[in-house]
């Protein structure tokens, strides 16, 4: 993100380490003789105080003034990795300031780069240095401006050993193998009552992206992904318990009839063309949306066979040859609503099918049951059909059960017709 010039003189953040600084400072003034950090270095010893320090002179305190000083150079001395007697520590990595304190873009914070990275401060976190990939992925969302906010903790080393992470007002940046991603909010809630890093999921691979549907978001992590959307509260009445032994031999397991799952299809990696299809073919009227309040229904084994057969294997208008595409059908074959329960079938631009009429001779929408089909990346399709098999066993959905299908950040393919 670019900055312009603001009342301190400060040049763009990109540019703020290089020689001569902002605020019209000469490089000998920044950095000794021809900018040599060494000269430098020796110059503020000739200079030092009367306490034998050689960093916190006088030429120093004029490059950062005001009420990030004390805290920027507490900060700056105590990440150091020696303590000399009657002298502040000093912080190798961050090197020397090359920038007057400088007031951020929002009138409150501060800010002073030093050679190898700047030191934040605002009221409501103190001052932190951010580096590195904690650094660009500050940037990637805007700074202090965007939703992770200013930096309230140094980096932090996790449990693990291996990862680090540094708390933001807004959010938290976490790193492992040099690469760094934000996580925050109900998605860092959930994530963390999972066992966080050390958990099932493992560590973000993504920052929190945004669903195309719904106002979602959603981050990738190593071993899945978690999402947040907002959905409609309803009144549920757990008064009811059903238990049963239908899915394993011996082993009951009990559910709230009341409460309707949901099959979340969010990732699009895995699953972009097949939640683009179904998102289609909702939006056309289809059933499944939790939104319409119009859930699918789990049908039978006999019934699946013939809703795959009708709307994919023998049908005359799906080729027989596909190199590259799998046929997709919505609402799945699995479910009480698929193409064998009749109605009118539809496709849609970009599936590689002829696309067939939604209306009557007469102009008329055609209305009852419909089914949709769509030529997509085989992957897709058979990663969707993977996770509705899970979720069918881990939610205990059986015959007749009502269920909900939702996707974000999916799109239809892209082909003829």
């Amino acid at each position: 993100m670019r900055r312009g010039n603001d009342s301190t003189g400060e040049k763009t953040r990109g540019t703020e380490g290089a020689a001569g600084g902002a605020g019209g400072d000469s490089s000998s003034d920044a950095f000794g003789p021809r900018g040599n950090p060494r000269a430098f270095h020796q110059s503020r010893c000739r200079q030092g105080r009367d306490d034998g320090s050689p960093y916190f002179d006088v030429s120093l305190d004029r490059r950062m003034p005001g009420v990030l000083a004390f805290a920027v150079r507490s900060v700056w001395s105590d990440q150091g990795q020696v303590q000399q007697p009657g002298r502040p520590r000093w912080f190798p990595f961050l090197s020397f300031p090359s920038t007057n304190e400088l007031t951020n873009p929002d009138g409150h914070g501060k800010r002073t780069q030093f050679l190898n990275g700047p030191i934040y401060w605002s009221a409501a976190g103190g001052a932190h240095p951010v580096v590195n990939h904690f650094l660009a992925a500050w940037a990637r969302h805007g700074y202090e401006g965007g939703y992770i906010g200013y930096p309230t903790t140094d980096e932090i080393v996790n449990a693990d050993g291996v990862g680090r992470r540094q708390e933001f007002t807004g959010a938290a940046i976490y790193w492992r193998l040099n690469e760094a991603y934000s996580i925050g909010g109900a998605i860092r809630d959930k994530w963390a009552a999972m066992g966080g890093e050390s958990g099932a999921l493992g560590y973000p691979i993504t920052d929190e992206l945004p669903g195309v549907r719904h106002g979602g978001r959603y981050n990738d992590f190593t071993n899945g992904t978690t999402a947040w959307k907002p959905m409609y509260e309803r009144d549920i009445a757990y008064s009811l318990i059903r238990c049963d032994q239908a899915l394993t031999a011996g082993q009951i397991g009990c559910i709230f009839p009341a409460e309707i799952p949901l099959l979340p299809y969010y990732d699009p990696y895995r699953l972009g063309q097949l939640a683009g299809h179904i998102a289609a073919a909702q939006a056309s009227g289809i059933p499944g949306d939790y939104e319409a309040d119009l859930p699918l229904h789990k049908g039978t084994r006999e019934a699946e066979t013939e809703n795959r057969d009708n709307a994919c294997k023998t049908n005359p208008r799906v080729p027989s040859v596909r190199s590259d595409r799998d046929c997709d059908e919505y609402p799945f074959a699995s479910a009480r609503e698929g193409a064998a329960s009749g109605g009118t079938e539809r496709t849609f631009q970009g599936c590689g099918l002829p696309l067939v009429a939604q209306n009557l001779p007469n102009g008329s929408p055609i209305t009852g049951p419909r089914y949709s089909i769509c030529l997509i990346n085989p992957s897709h399709n058979r990663s969707g059909g993977g996770d509705a098999r899970w979720f069918y066993h881990h939610n205990r959905v059986l015959m007749d059960d009502p269920f909900y299908v939702d996707v974000m950040s999916g799109s239809l393919p892209t082909g003829s017709p």
